[in-house]
């Protein structure tokens, strides 16, 4: 997977290729190079933070009265201990 951020700081297109990111990670897809644990960080973790990441966008720009995912938090949770057992 080959992501490139924009110039400098936090703009749309960094923020845009971060989410893509999370999100193919969550998918399966695997992650970019990086230091040698990053990968298997970034695989893990990915599904709770897309989860959070849909959260987040939702409250900052759809309706601030969101409702907190937390079913969906429980079971992302539970596809990561499966997947450790």
């Amino acid at each position: 997977m080959q992501i490139r951020s924009g110039e400098g700081g936090f703009g749309a297109f960094h923020i845009a290729a971060h989410e893509a990111l999370i999100r193919a990670c969550a998918e399966g897809e695997g992650p970019p190079d990086g230091p040698q644990k990053a990968p298997a960080i970034l695989s893990r973790h990915a599904p709770l933070a897309a989860v959070m990441t849909d959260f987040y966008v939702k409250v900052q720009d759809e309706d601030r009265e969101t409702l907190y995912p937390s079913e969906a938090l429980r079971r992302a949770l539970q596809a990561d201990r499966s997947r450790r057992s």
